[in-house]
């Protein structure tokens, strides 16, 4: 059950068998919600959001959104194997190219040597 896996048994049971509302700070707590925003500042924190999703690489964004769906249902035993199978299917992407040139040069801006190590996220 989707619950189950993203809250754990204990909290997933007093939910369901209780029928109780959560309010949005327990949600954020259980890891419900990513974040909780005052009612006055929704619409323009949906639009920042919006903005991050429109700047992002979109195969990039396509291929962890199968990602993701994937762990949803699969066992534990294949999720290795599919995760790094859909990072590399993520770096052979021209936007992911882009992406790292675009960051390699920034960071020789900011006086980087080269040969560190970054991890692109």
């Amino acid at each position: 059950m989707f619950l189950t896996r993203q809250i754990g048994e204990k909290r997933c049971r007093d939910l369901l068998l209780t029928g109780r509302i959560l309010e949005a700070a327990e949600a954020k707590e259980f890891g419900l919600v990513s974040e909780v925003v005052p009612a006055d500042r929704l619409m323009a924190r949906a639009h920042e959001l919006a903005d991050l999703l429109i700047a992002a690489s979109p195969s990039s964004l396509t291929r962890s959104k199968h990602l993701l769906g994937f762990f949803g249902g699969a066992r534990r035993g294949s999720r290795f194997g599919r995760a790094i199978l859909e990072n590399a299917r993520i770096r052979c992407t021209p936007d992911f190219r882009e992406g790292s040139h675009r960051f390699w040069r920034n960071a020789s801006q900011f006086g980087r040597a080269r040969n560190s190590f970054y991890i692109l996220v």
